[in-house]
């Protein structure tokens, strides 16, 4: 009786840490950006850029951004392509096509974005708007250095 006890207990503690590790938010984190803007990881599927609005955020950019980079009035966003008219719980990420992401440039102080481009064209912008302080790309996977909860 005390076996099968001990073997309840330790199943139970092991079902218990699996739900706990595995349950939604545990690995969810927030990049904070300038102007009000932040990168959410709001669930293995949706990286999101965001724009504040009377302390709630609002979805600027959604689903799949891969990499990002900033300075203190614009951010450039690498996301994965897709097709809009898809519903998001049928697409699968891991067959979304990486090698050629759309590129977007969103000026933070008059709240508006570029794109997609490509990269050329994303390049393209840089250099016409003059910006030449953007920091290095921040890949979003694996959690990046700064994130709070």
């Amino acid at each position: 009786m005390k076996h099968r006890t001990i073997k309840l207990l330790i199943f139970g503690g092991i079902i218990f840490c699996i739900m706990m590790l595995s349950s939604c938010g545990v690995s969810d984190w927030i990049y904070d950006l300038p102007n009000g803007y932040s990168i959410w990881r709001i669930n293995v599927n949706d990286i999101a850029l965001i724009k504040e609005v009377d302390e709630l955020g609002e979805k600027a950019l959604d689903r799949y951004i891969v990499e990002f980079c900033y300075n203190d009035a614009f951010v450039g966003i690498k996301r994965l392509s897709i097709n809009e008219n898809i519903p998001y719980q049928d697409v699968e990420i891991e067959k979304l096509d990486k090698s050629n992401p759309d590129y977007y440039l969103v000026d933070t102080t008059a709240d508006y974005i570029l794109g997609p481009y490509t990269a050329d064209e994303y390049n393209i912008q840089i250099e016409t708007l003059e910006i030449d302080d953007m920091c290095d790309w921040i890949k979003t996977v694996p959690r990046p250095k700064g994130v709070r909860k």
